[in-house]
This record gives structure tokens, C-alpha cells and sequence, in this order.
């Protein structure tokens, strides 16, 4: 299934990560320069900030192979203005751009707080313009606020358990990591919460998959068929089984229950693989087989 977008789900995953983590890095750079000498903030969060760039890095090449001519990927950028696909290409090359400087300020131990906001607002709105992509196609599997619900909340659970997961290597106590995290962990669990009410709401029209008219909308010519909406529901919810259960065993961490540090490296690859599960639901509502 899908064997042709494994690219492009695994691009705008990282993506989500990239900007996740450096927008929770960010601000607890930030929290920590106002409480904090700037050498402690800076080696604190200066490991997490270099493996964004990589990460982002990744996706951007991963998403070449999903283009039919990966050479000529660089026109994709001439449309600017008139395609959210040239947007998203925009940004995620300017996103790379300035966490360059900021890595390279930080080789040079600097802080610059006004860098890492407008570095912070990119990524934003690279998730953004990529969440425009598809629900400006007008299919009803995409065109649903539920698509921007998905991909940021992708963004805030992955930057999420990927900073703590960062900060549990840091050697730095629970407590204060507990601190710096609990309210990025409750908010992930909120966007849990939302993404679970977008379902529900959805469901309705995906039992109309006998409606002619709703069918071709929802997905393309080429999948018509129950055994999509049943695989888009299996995703779903086996997706949020692991993404509750990473995301409480993150919550137990940080609440300093007598767990180690591994448990947030299993709350990362729980979360990850929910996202990926509901992330083939997402594109199987469009792709198909």
C-alpha cells in the first residue's frame, strides 16, 4: 500500500520534527536565558538544535524521489505566489538557512532570541503551507480542518517527546527537565484530544462510502472502495493507541516516577510510529492503493 508516497510520508514527518523541536528548543533556550547563565542555556539545548538541521536536511531529499524528474525540483520555486507546493519549498529552504546561522552562532557561543523566533515562525509556516497543499485540493478526505489539526499536531508530539528525548541525554535531573517539558507534554495530549474529535466528526461521511458523489470526492478514481475507509479507520485508531500510550509514558517520566531515561526513547518510537500509521491513513484517503 502506497508504496510510491513512503517518500513523501516519511518527508513531511521530519519536517514536523524539525520544526517541533527547534520551536520547543527555542523557547527553553529562551526560559533559561532569563534564568540562567547564557553558557548553561546554550549547552543545554545546543545538541538539540544541531540535529535539526539533519533532520531536515533528510526530508528535503526525501521528498525529491516523490517528484517525477528530482533534477528539476528547483522550478518548483518559480511558482511562488500562485502554488502552496512553492511555498512549502520556499520555506523549507529558508528554514534551513537560519538554522544554519544559529548553529553557527552557537559554535561561536552566541544567542540571538529574535534568530531563533524567526526561525521558529519558518518552520511554522513551512507545516503550514505543506497542510495548505492538501486541503486546497478540495478532496474530502483533505479539505477538512482536521488536515491542520494532523500536521501541526504532528509538530508539537514529535518536537515534543524529540526535545525530551534530547534533554533525558543531557544528563540533567527528571526535575528539571520535568520543569522545562510538562506543559509541551499536556498540549501534545490536547492535540491527541483534538485530532480524536476531527475523526468522530469525519466519521459520518466516511459511512456515505455507498454515495456515489461523496465517494469520488473523498478519495481518488483509482481507490473507490471499502477497503480504503476500513484500512483509514484501522490506522486511526491503532495510531492513537500508541501515541496515548507514548504520550503517558513521557507524562510518568516527567511526573519522576522510578522509570529511566531509556522510557523517553520508547515514548519517541511509540509516537512516531502512531504518527506514521495515521500519516498512510491520511494519504490513503487520496492515493488509494
Amino acid at each position: 500500500m502506497l508504496r510510491k508516497e513512503w517518500p513523501l510520508i516519511i518527508s513531511t514527518l521530519l519536517a514536523q520534527l524539525a520544526a517541533g523541536m527547534f520551536i520547543i528548543l527555542a523557547i527553553t533556550r529562551m526560559v533559561l536565558l532569563n534564568g540562567s547563565d547564557q553558557e548553561f542555556a546554550l549547552q543545554f539545548t545546543r545538541l538539540g538544535i544541531a540535529l535539526v538541521g539533519p533532520i531536515i536536511a533528510l526530508g528535503m531529499v526525501l521528498s525529491l524521489f516523490h517528484l517525477g524528474n528530482p533534477l528539476r525540483a528547483y522550478r518548483s520555486i518559480a511558482k511562488i505566489g500562485k502554488s502552496w507546493l512553492s511555498w512549502e519549498v520556499f520555506f523549507s529552504t529558508v528554514f534551513l538557512i537560519l538554522w544554519f546561522i544559529c548553529f553557527w552562532m552557537d559554535r561561536i557561543s552566541m544567542a540571538n532570541q529574535y534568530l531563533l523566533a524567526l526561525t521558529g515562525l519558518t518552520g511554522v509556516l513551512n507545516v503550514f503551507s505543506m497542510a495548505c497543499i492538501y486541503f486546497k485540493t478540495g478532496k474530502l478526505g483533505w479539505a477538512r480542518a482536521g488536515t491542520f489539526v494532523s500536521f501541526f499536531g504532528s509538530l508539537i508530539i514529535l518536537g515534543t517527546l524529540g526535545s525530551v528525548l534530547v534533554f533525558a541525554n543531557a544528563k540533567i535531573d527528571v526535575v528539571s527537565i520535568s520543569a522545562l517539558s510538562l506543559k509541551p507534554t499536556i498540549l501534545s495530549g490536547i492535540f491527541l484530544g483534538l485530532e480524536l474529535i476531527s475523526f468522530l466528526m469525519f466519521l459520518p461521511k466516511l459511512r456515505l462510502i455507498d454515495t456515489e458523489d461523496t465517494l469520488d470526492q473523498l478519495v481518488s478514481s483509482s481507490s473507490l472502495n471499502q477497503d480504503i475507509t476500513n484500512r483509514y479507520r484501522s490506522f486511526k485508531i491503532g495510531g492513537w493507541f500508541l501515541s496515548f500510550l507514548g504520550v503517558g509514558l513521557l507524562f510518568i517520566y516527567l511526573q519522576g516516577g522510578q522509570t529511566g531515561a531509556y522510557t523517553v526513547l520508547i515514548s519517541f518510537i511509540l509516537a512516531f510510529s502512531s504518527e506514521l500509521l495515521g500519516r498512510c491513513a491520511f494519504f490513503a484517503l487520496g492515493f488509494g492503493d
